[in-house]
């Protein structure tokens, strides 16, 4: 879960930089880019999540219950 954090944390960093910045062509740049790192979040999130531990009942990983 971390790195889907760390990738909409890049992508509202550039959304943040683009309305700082003056040049249309940077800030098209920099919402592409932001675009980019949203997109690729939402690619990885099923996976992510899939590979997470879920836990029982007794709140240790289900998987160590086996």
């Amino acid at each position: 879960m971390e790195k889907l954090n760390d990738y909409r944390g890049h992508a509202r960093e550039c959304r943040r930089l683009a309305t700082l910045t003056s040049r249309e062509d940077h800030r098209a740049a920099l919402i592409q880019m932001a675009e980019t790192w949203e997109q690729l979040a939402i690619e990885r999130e099923p996976k992510v999540k899939a590979d997470e531990p879920t836990l029982s009942a007794d709140g240790l990983s289900a998987e160590s219950n086996n």
